[in-house]
């Protein structure tokens, strides 16, 4: 049962790997008959390509819209469960130290709307060069663009300001500690 269940997830990986490197695959193959040099004319299609840009910028449209989106909701995601962390951490019956350095601590969760932006710019160019998706290199660039400002809207709107508060706080902590030592000797 073990080797049967084996053989079959072999297969499916092979056969996944195997459309993703020939995406022609599963397209019929006609065979055009070479008949000899010809002459073709741009000119001889013009109502066609007239009407068929702005049919096919109509559908690259809908799925960029599409691809826009999921972005923009997968940054939005990870900005909210950044914003819970960062509020979990301040309902912490911590030191503003300790504070500090649990905040250190999540520093790569963070930059994770970085990471998820460049992992989808990549996996969006890899998916139009192979032709599996027909959206504009917009889309693309949109995942960096979204997760470099929901990242920077995380650390500067957010974080910094409580980071401030942090240290303001440890600092005036130490402060009276600090005289009492000093008036000690």
């Amino acid at each position: 049962m073990v080797m049967a269940r084996d053989i079959l997830i072999s297969f499916v990986v092979v056969l996944t790997i195997w459309t993703f490197f020939e995406p022609d695959i599963l397209k019929s193959q006609e065979s055009v008959s070479d008949t000899g040099p010809r002459i073709e004319f741009a000119v001889a299609d013009t109502l066609q390509s007239i009407k068929s840009p702005v049919k096919a910028m109509q559908e690259i449209n809908q799925v960029t819209l599409l691809v826009l989106a999921l972005f923009f909701i997968i940054q939005l995601v990870i900005y909210s469960f950044c914003l819970i962390k960062i509020k979990e951490v301040g309902k912490q019956p911590l030191s503003p130290d300790m504070k500090l350095k649990l905040l250190d601590n999540e520093e790569n969760l963070f930059d994770f709307g970085l990471y998820v932006g460049l992992g989808g710019t990549v996996l969006s160019l890899i998916l139009v060069a192979v032709g599996i998706v027909e959206a504009s290199l917009m889309a693309a660039y949109a995942s960096t663009l979204f997760g470099i400002l929901f990242t920077a809207m995380l650390k500067v709107m957010h974080l910094r300001p409580y980071r401030r508060q942090l240290i303001l706080s440890a600092g005036s902590a130490e402060a009276p500690s600090t005289l009492m030592n000093n008036s000690k000797l």
